[in-house]
């Protein structure tokens, strides 16, 4: 039983999903994919550039950082080193 003046939580799934498809979500993730990619673009040489983009998916929001070719990813890990930047 619960105590006077407490309020039951209930979960709620399409709240949940609201939220995660929220604007403020996508601002939050494309904040983050866009200081991954400020962290990669000093190490992509030149001639290349580097693009964050975020989205609104069917149940959340997320982000992309694309433009460093597979082959110097594979031999560099451009972006798998600047994703600390994230944080």
């Amino acid at each position: 039983m619960a105590q006077p003046g407490l309020i039951r939580f209930t979960y709620s799934p399409k709240g949940y999903r609201d939220i995660l498809r929220s604007e403020a979500v996508r601002r939050i993730v494309l904040a983050k994919a866009e200081r991954v990619a400020d962290a990669a673009r000093p190490e992509v040489p030149g001639g290349w550039w580097i693009r964050a983009d975020s989205y609104t998916g069917r149940n959340r929001a997320g982000a992309t950082v694309m433009g460093v070719p597979m082959r110097l990813e594979r031999k560099r890990r451009i972006l798998g080193r600047a994703m600390d930047a994230a944080r």
